[in-house]
């Protein structure tokens, strides 16, 4: 296995030599897809926080790509709960929005009434991801900051009427003939070998059998 940066073994509460790590009171196994998690996401802090273009995300897309594909929920939940640096934190949210799932929602969640708009704004938007309606609503109602109340706000859904005139719309109608076309049958097609329908006698015995294992559980 590879060996998780050593920006990590300050901050985070991680076996040094694999086994476990707690997160809310359980266990997780430190797996190899998290020690490459943690490897990406130092190497992503580092060009995002060091000078870096302004693009830099496309230039690191296939690391963002990569940490998405490993999908390690938990590990990135960790990193959110006691990273110390606020951009490291913040750069975590992302990565944990991106990922999609509910799971961690609520240490995402807890930092949405951070002191920090750009913290609070990259939370609405990860929580967005998570499908958090009841956190994304209570920021939406109550953050002080106008851009992460737009941010947190959501658009109600359309009614069905609505979207139904929409596809109408946006679809093109065919023209169905009226003639009746006439069953074509494949010349090679043989139809003497399919199975004989079952006698009422056998289908008989078969539901009386049933009947009778019902029967016998109810008692």
């Amino acid at each position: 296995m590879s060996e998780f940066p050593t920006l990590f073994s300050s901050q985070l509460p991680l076996p040094l030599n694999g086994g476990y790590y707690r997160l809310h009171g359980r266990r997780h196994r430190l797996q190899e897809a998290d020690r490459l998690t943690l490897n990406l996401l130092s190497e992503l802090f580092w060009r995002c926080h060091h000078g870096s273009k302004p693009g830099w995300a496309v230039l690191c897309r296939d690391q963002i790509r990569t940490v998405q594909r490993l999908n390690s929920r938990n590990i990135l939940n960790l990193v959110i709960e006691h990273a110390e640096h606020p951009s490291f934190r913040i750069l975590a949210i992302w990565l944990r929005g991106r990922c999609g799932g509910y799971v961690g929602t609520g240490i995402v969640a807890r930092f949405a009434t951070h002191s920090d708009n750009r913290t609070r704004k990259e939370v609405a938007r990860a929580l967005k991801r998570m499908s958090a309606w009841n956190q994304l609503r209570d920021m939406a109602e109550s953050d002080k900051c106008e851009r992460v109340r737009r941010v947190a706000t959501t658009e109600p859904a359309n009614s069905h009427r609505d979207r139904l005139a929409r596809f109408a719309r946006n679809t093109s109608q065919g023209i169905v003939s009226e003639a009746v076309p006439p069953l074509f049958v494949a010349p090679e097609l043989e139809i003497a070998q399919g199975r004989p329908w079952k006698s009422l006698a056998f289908i008989r015995i078969i539901l009386e059998r049933i009947h009778r294992l019902v029967g016998m559980q109810t008692n």
